[in-house]
């Protein structure tokens, strides 16, 4: 399924990407890869492609917030990054980053389980969050009402709300 190597995929992920080249064909999945997604596979970046642990390739008008979750783990484990779970204030090692995820609830008054969407945000070399808001959309670190983020809890989404905080680092 994967058309590059999982060594040639980490060769490539960049712990604090500042300047982003492939600007259309990139999500916010914070792994600190900037590669077309179709040279990795299809739907890469998807939490679970590139380990190929779950059914989220297509994102279904709604999916389980633990296989988005199982998704995430087990890409971070096949491209060998470790990941702890903090707080999104923690201070972490100068080798790691942080990534935040946020889930759209698919209708909650139904199930708080069930998800529509997720969004990531990341920590650049200086410790300030940036996301994509999608494909196509430049990295900011703006929130949806044009405030910087210093907080992941506490920035404002429409539409996502926070869930949890890593600390990620490649390992080499």
């Amino acid at each position: 399924m994967l058309k590059m190597s999982l060594n040639e995929i980490r060769g490539q992920i960049q712990i604090y990407p500042e300047n982003w080249k492939n600007i259309h064909t990139t999500n916010c999945y914070a792994l600190g890869l900037d590669i077309v997604e179709h040279e990795i596979c299809p739907y890469a970046y998807q939490p679970g492609t590139i380990s190929n642990s779950s059914t989220l390739h297509q994102l279904p008008p709604y999916f389980f917030y633990q296989e988005l979750i199982h998704g995430i783990e087990e890409d971070l484990k096949i491209l060998d990054i470790s990941y702890r779970e903090i707080n999104s204030q923690d201070i972490i090692e100068e080798s790691e980053w942080k990534m935040a995820l946020y889930i759209e609830l698919y209708e909650k008054d139904i199930d708080d389980d069930l998800c529509s969407d997720f969004h990531f945000l990341r920590t650049n070399q200086n410790g300030a969050w940036r996301h994509k808001n999608s494909k196509g959309a430049l990295p900011n670190k703006l929130d949806d009402f044009g405030n910087r983020i210093l907080d992941p809890k506490t920035c404002d989404f429409i539409f996502y709300e926070y869930k949890k905080c890593y600390a990620l680092k490649l390992n080499k």
